[in-house]
């Protein structure tokens, strides 16, 4: 089979999505936006930073010129008077030209500071509250894939967080002990973002946002009237990663309670170019860490002369890139993976791509 029929058989048969999936990629795309604005924004305002900074020195260093002429020529006609260097001094104005431009610069980056305070708090309310409305709608899609007379509505709406969790745990059997980690956090920006949004980052009660802000000391801070402050923007990354970190693992438990229709279905159209009538008979999935995973994968042909394959995949976070060994010596399939190669593993990516969260990661696969 020529690369031109494996490309045309993905170009006339496109891989249908579930429910699910159509949220995740929502999920992902909105995260990843999110993110890419931060970063173009942040660029921005640190040039504009430069820019007001530099200017500023370059008038200061303007100036200190003209005032160090009228210094050196004061302190010529001075005579040896032992008052000369205070008198030139005050002539040329440089101890006041200095304490304004000293005054100049805090002032300057007062400002940026206040903006970045101020911009990472309103993508602090953004990502959080895209992640209740998001955990919402799984919660609801749930509801009515596994067709559940309680719906969502049914629990305290006054707390998307808690209710969301609590329904995919009792109502959902969603095992979500490996996400236990992230509430504590969650809860955190929870607690952060209404204090914001309702009361403009002032706390009276220092208690739980003191811990916060112990927690991230270099990146929180509390001013004189206990509002909080923003300080670095390593902070908003780190919620970024949170995120990612969190859904990639909330969506492969929501795929594994769905008999990992997702995979499956994914696994079954890459390899429909061979037979399309193609049927995952095993699918195990190990987690190694929460940047690793490895599948076995074994599937079964009804038209196909090698009846059965074996896969081991492996996925890592990392740059992308695509591996692979081939053990099963027959042609085809080599020509099949071969041209996986040769699109750098684009159509084996879109298996992984809505349960992924992590935008770069590294396939291998070993097929016997």
């Amino acid at each position: 089979m020529t690369n031109f029929k494996f490309s045309f058989y993905h170009i006339l048969n496109e891989k249908k999505q579930n429910s699910f999936e159509v949220i995740f990629n929502e999920t992902k795309k909105q995260l990843e936006i999110y993110q890419r604005q931060f970063d173009l924004t942040l660029r921005t305002y640190k040039k504009e930073w430069d820019d007001e900074l530099a200017n500023r020195n370059k008038e200061y260093e303007q100036s200190k010129e003209k005032a160090d002429k009228i210094y050196n020529d004061s302190i010529k006609n001075s005579g040896g008077d032992e008052f000369a260097h205070q008198y030139a001094m005050n002539q040329a104005g440089l101890d006041f030209l200095f304490e304004e431009h000293s005054s100049d610069i805090e002032q300057i980056n007062i400002e940026y500071n206040n903006f970045l305070d101020l911009y990472s708090k309103s993508i602090l309310i953004a990502i959080y509250s895209l992640n209740e409305s998001k955990l919402n709608e799984i919660a609801e899609t749930a509801a009515d894939v596994f067709t559940k007379k309680i719906k969502p509505s049914h629990f305290n709406s006054r707390d998307y967080l808690e209710a969301s969790f609590q329904y995919l745990n009792l109502v959902i059997d969603l095992e979500l002990d490996s996400l236990q980690k992230y509430l504590p956090k969650l809860k955190d920006l929870q607690y952060l973002r209404n204090k914001i949004i309702h009361n403009e980052a002032k706390f009276t009660e220092l208690e739980q946002v003191s811990k916060i802000v112990k927690n991230h000391k270099s990146l929180l801070s509390l001013d004189d009237r206990n509002q909080l402050k923003i300080k670095g923007s390593k902070f908003i990354r780190d919620l970024f990663e949170l995120f990612t970190d969190f859904y990639q693992a909330l969506f492969w438990l929501v795929d594994a309670r769905q008999d990992s229709a997702i995979l499956k279905n994914g696994f079954e159209h890459w390899l429909g170019i061979l037979d399309r009538e193609v049927i995952v008979e095993q699918l195990k999935i190990t987690t190694i860490s929460i940047s690793e995973k490895q599948i076995y994968l074994k599937v079964n042909f009804k038209n196909f002369k090698s009846a059965t394959l074996e896969f081991k995949i492996t996925l890592k976070k990392g740059s992308f890139s695509f591996t692979y060994l081939n053990q099963t010596e027959d042609d085809l399939i080599e020509d099949f993976i071969g041209y996986e190669g040769d699109v750098k593993g684009k159509n084996i990516y879109a298996i992984f791509e809505s349960l992924m969260v992590t935008k770069n990661f590294q396939i291998n696969v070993m097929i016997f």
